[in-house]
């Protein structure tokens, strides 16, 4: 018998929702506790109630204590869930859950104009909709990008703005934020779809409209995270600065140039 054939005759499938903590409806992850009665609660639940001291959240009248429901422990350890995300297939197990929500194709994506749209649907959202609000770029091999930013009114309903680039079939989003001194920034992250990270190499750079005088940052990084704390940010440009060094053209757009290597 294959160890495939193997796994999935022990596979558990088990509802979420027996598994929830009664007190803040998350799945319960060991270790987990319970009270004289046999109610559980999870590990962070059972800390922020004091533990041994509080009244059980779910019969009320008997004290959590530090036993451990040691059933439902192997359960959570063995037992597969149904991704979370609206459309996905996938059965993961609890420890398996962040790994796979970096990497699902229907995890949910902000779009500039507010509406949550999973991954999986971003590049056809982006080209059915106003171009002002979905910039979409294609980079093929080597070849750099020119891209507009119009930093004179403000980026999308969260300000900032997200230009979709696709570059070999892998999406990127470059996001340019004004904050409200009008300082500019950029950051880039690539939506990654595979549990393999791979090297991605980016040229950024801003450039004068009437010479030579350019700005560029050369950087390298595993493309491995959405995690917009993660991303990689050009140093602050304020938008008077922009103005006087001629780095704006006539509609107020600055030109981000943008190549990728991998």
């Amino acid at each position: 018998m294959s160890e495939t054939t193997e796994e999935s005759e022990n596979l558990i499938i088990f509802p979420r929702e027996l598994m929830e903590c009664p007190v803040c409806m998350k799945t319960m992850k060991p270790p987990i506790y319970q009270c004289s009665r046999g109610h559980s609660v999870c590990s962070e639940c059972f800390e922020k109630l004091g533990s041994t001291n509080a009244n059980c959240p779910t019969c009320t009248t008997s004290k959590l204590t530090q036993t451990r429901n040691y059933s439902l422990e192997d359960i959570a350890a063995f037992a597969k869930y149904p991704c979370q995300n609206e459309g996905c297939d996938e059965m993961i197990k609890l420890d398996e859950e962040q790994k796979h929500g970096k990497v699902c194709q229907f995890r949910l994506v902000l779009c500039n104009c507010g509406e949550n749209v999973a991954l999986i649907h971003l590049r056809e959202h982006f080209k059915a909709g106003l171009a002002s609000d979905h910039p979409f770029y294609q980079i093929n091999g080597n070849a750099t990008e020119y891209i507009p930013v119009g930093i004179e009114r403000p980026l999308g309903i969260s300000g900032e703005l997200v230009i979709l680039i696709e570059f070999e079939d892998e999406l990127f989003a470059v996001r340019a934020i004004v904050d409200y001194d009008g300082y500019v920034t950029f950051c880039i992250c690539h939506y990654v779809t595979t549990t393999e990270s791979n090297d991605y190499a980016f040229t950024l750079g801003i450039g004068s409209t009437t010479d030579d005088t350019n700005m560029t940052s050369k950087f390298r990084a595993h493309a491995d995270t959405v995690d917009d704390n993660e991303c990689l940010c050009m140093p602050w440009l304020s938008s008077n600065w922009l103005k006087k060094k001629n780095f704006l053209d006539d509609e107020g757009c600055l030109i981000v140039s943008l190549s990728i290597q991998k």
